[in-house]
């Protein structure tokens, strides 16, 4: 009787096994497992390829996409593409709406009615000799980020038209 040895061929990619010995059916069913190891390798591996080219499309591109569109857009998105006195004027009329008149202007809170001519230029972002050219074009500068079809408020939507309704005049 002859003894039959296992031997794990570890420079073969499939690590198969090897029967060294006596007995020929045993070396057959070696071979067979052999290419059933490699064929099932190959199919396992382009699985996890498969897998893996799914998360990447699914989770990890549309990240990268976002990083790039943060780092190369980031004063847009942080800003709203509004210059530095259009965002300073928005915000101060805000506040100043909310604190009812006491942050940077001594005047009462007005919750109806037409701005007054300071408040309206406040609003637009203006000073007192503006022009009906430059009210113009502040009012369109701003609209476009504000208006509520942009995802803006319909709060200073509200407060653009009544500031330019009062400087240029009821057309």
């Amino acid at each position: 009787m002859g003894v039959t040895s296992i031997w794990m061929n570890i420079n073969n990619p499939c690590n198969e096994v090897i029967f060294v010995g006596i007995i020929p059916p045993l070396q057959e069913i070696a071979v067979y497992c052999s290419a059933w190891s490699k064929s099932r390798l190959y199919h396992m591996l382009l699985v996890l390829f498969t897998v893996l080219s799914v998360i990447g499309a699914l989770f990890v591109l549309p990240i990268a996409a976002m990083v790039a569109f943060l780092l190369f857009k980031r004063n847009n998105v942080m800003y709203g593409n509004f210059s530095n006195g259009d965002f300073r004027a928005i915000l101060n009329k805000m506040i100043n709406d909310m604190y009812g008149g006491a942050y940077g202007a001594s005047t009462a809170r007005k919750t109806t009615g037409a701005l007054s001519k300071y408040e309206a230029l406040e609003v637009l972002g203006l000073g007192a000799g503006a022009t009906p050219e430059q009210i113009t074009s502040a009012y369109h500068r701003l609209m476009k980020f504000a208006h509520p079809d942009k995802g803006g408020s319909a709060y200073f939507a509200q407060k653009l038209n009544q500031a330019r309704d009062a400087l240029l005049g009821d057309d």
